[in-house]
């Protein structure tokens, strides 16, 4: 009997220990519904800071949006404090639209919302700029001066949409 009892005991731990490992399996285990849950948000790529950008002064006029054709004047800086190109060097404000690839995409970020008469500093990351292959990223101080009106084509008024009435030819 003693041994029937010692079996029984050894049963039932082993099914114990076996209840407890399935339990533990199920529990690291994801269902359907853990994966109808979470939420899949992109990481940035490691290789692409982000950027940064500085109000030096924030200005009174209108706001940058994108599409817009915008009048600045910059300078831009290597990381090394290089400067490497800039408009009020050439004594000549830079135009350009924002927001369709004609310029660095830091640009294209760093000045949407910046406001005419302000002042802005962008750090702009190598992948926001001209690529990674040897520069370590770029630094622009920017100054908003105008930001052009969209031109609308005019619409014709009531009398100008009118076909013309033509007007007999003279006999000869």
């Amino acid at each position: 009997m003693e041994r029937a009892l010692a079996a029984v005991i050894i049963i039932l731990v082993l099914v114990g220990i076996g209840f407890l490992i399935l339990r533990e399996r199920q529990s690291t285990t994801n269902t359907t519904d853990d994966f109808a849950l979470q939420t899949v948000t992109p990481s940035p790529r490691p290789e692409s800071p982000t950027l940064k950008i500085e109000d030096l002064k924030v200005g009174t006029g209108a706001a940058v949006k994108e599409g817009d054709t915008i009048t600045i004047h910059y300078q831009g800086a290597l990381s090394s404090g290089q400067v490497f190109d800039s408009s009020y060097k050439r004594g000549t404000p830079f135009e350009t639209e924002i927001g369709v690839g004609r310029v660095i995409e830091g640009w294209d970020r760093g000045v949407l919302g910046m406001k005419v008469g302000g002042k802005r500093r962008l750090i702009v990351p190598p992948s926001l700029a001209y690529g990674t292959s040897g520069v370590t990223g770029v630094m622009f101080e920017l100054e908003l001066l105008a930001i052009k009106e969209k031109e609308l084509s005019p619409t014709p008024t009531e009398e100008e949409s009118e076909s013309p009435t033509p007007t007999p030819q003279e006999e000869n």
